[in-house]
C-alpha cells in the first residue's frame, strides 16, 4: 500500500488501518510521507479532542451514576433483608406470652443503692441532683432545688 495514493495507512506498531483525509496534500513533497501522516493525525486529533473529552466525561458520568445505582441497589437489598429479620423478630415477640405485671415490677426495680429513672434505667444515687443529666428522661434532676 502506498500512503501517498490512499486514504488508508497501516500503522506498523499496532497493525491498525488508520483512515485519513488529506487536508494538505501539497505539503507531501515538503515533508516526508511519514511526517505528513503524523502531522495529519495530530491535526485530526486537535479537531476532535473537545468532542472526545465531552464523550469521555459523559461516559464517566454515566458509569458513575450506574455505580451509584448499584450501590443503592445493594443497600436496598441489605435493608430489605434486615427489615425481614426485624419483622420476623417482632412476630416472635408478638407470639410470646405477655409478661406478668408483678414480674415486670421486679424487672423494672433497682437495688436499694441505685436510683430508678422514670424510663427504668438504674443509676448511682449520688448522681441524682448533681446538676448533670444522667437519665435520658431527665428524671434524675426533676425534683431538685
Amino acid at each position: 500500500m502506498n500512503p501517498g495514493n490512499s486514504n488508508e495507512r497501516v500503522n506498523e506498531s499496532s497493525k491498525q488501518i488508520v483512515k485519513l483525509k488529506h487536508y494538505c496534500p501539497r505539503y507531501s513533497q515538503l515533508i516526508g510521507e511519514e511526517k505528513k501522516y503524523v502531522f495529519l493525525e495530530q491535526a485530526v486529533l486537535e479537531r476532535v479532542r473537545s468532542t472526545l473529552l465531552e464523550m469521555t466525561n459523559t461516559l464517566e458520568a454515566r458509569v458513575g451514576r450506574l455505580e451509584e445505582d448499584n450501590k443503592r441497589t445493594e443497600m436496598s437489598k441489605a435493608l430489605e433483608e434486615r427489615l425481614g429479620l426485624l419483622e420476623k423478630e417482632l412476630n416472635t415477640v408478638k407470639n410470646m406470652n405477655p409478661i406478668n405485671p408483678s414480674t415486670a415490677m421486679s424487672i423494672n426495680s433497682c437495688p436499694a443503692n441505685l436510683f430508678r429513672c422514670d424510663n427504668g434505667l438504674c443509676i448511682p444515687r449520688e448522681w441524682v441532683c448533681d446538676h448533670e443529666i444522667d437519665c435520658s428522661d431527665k428524671s434524675d434532676e426533676k425534683c431538685c432545688k
